[in-house]
């Protein structure tokens, strides 16, 4: 009779163990490729911080150059000035700070946590990357046509003269 009872009972902790008391199959491969998506985001953003620094010092050296230009030739600048390379270098500054802000408050992916919840944090976890993402492209193109535009201006004072008045 005991061990009758022993049986059943370790039988229906079999079954009960078994029957959802865990995350199932489907639902702990959602999170995986959820997580998986964050993990990649966050390498591909890494990659985009070389890239904005690479393009700060440029920034930097073109406002220098454009400052000292524009000193030296107040009357033949064409109204152009240093305050749009000033404006992407924030810009650019700012999108590594929303970088950096976003992996201080990451929390890392639990396994352990109830699916609902892993599901919710890490679609939040997503959403928020991919607006710093975002926010890092828009800062990354619009130094690159700064940076650009004022090449063509050194290069233009350096020909002789502007052609058009840019501010």
């Amino acid at each position: 009779m005991r061990a009758t009872s022993l049986v059943m009972v370790l039988v229906l902790a079999g079954t009960v163990g078994l029957c959802g008391c865990g995350k199932s199959a489907e639902q702990k491969r959602l999170e995986a490729d959820l997580n998986s998506q964050i993990m990649k985001g966050h390498e591909v953003l890494m990659e985009k911080t070389k890239q904005a620094a690479v393009l700060l010092t440029q920034l930097d050296s073109a406002i220098a150059i454009s400052d000292s230009l524009i000193k030296e030739h107040p009357n033949g600048t064409g109204g152009l000035t240093s305050s749009d390379l000033i404006a992407a270098r924030d810009k650019v500054e700012g999108s590594r700070s929303a970088l950096d802000s976003w992996m201080q408050g990451h929390t890392p992916y639990n396994e352990g946590i109830k699916h609902e919840r892993a599901m919710a944090q890490l679609q939040t976890d997503l959403n928020a990357l991919t607006q710093v993402g975002d926010q890092m492209d828009t800062a990354i193109v619009n130094a690159t046509k700064a940076i650009a535009v004022h090449r063509e201006f050194v290069n233009t004072l350096s020909a002789g003269g502007p052609k058009s008045r840019r501010k």
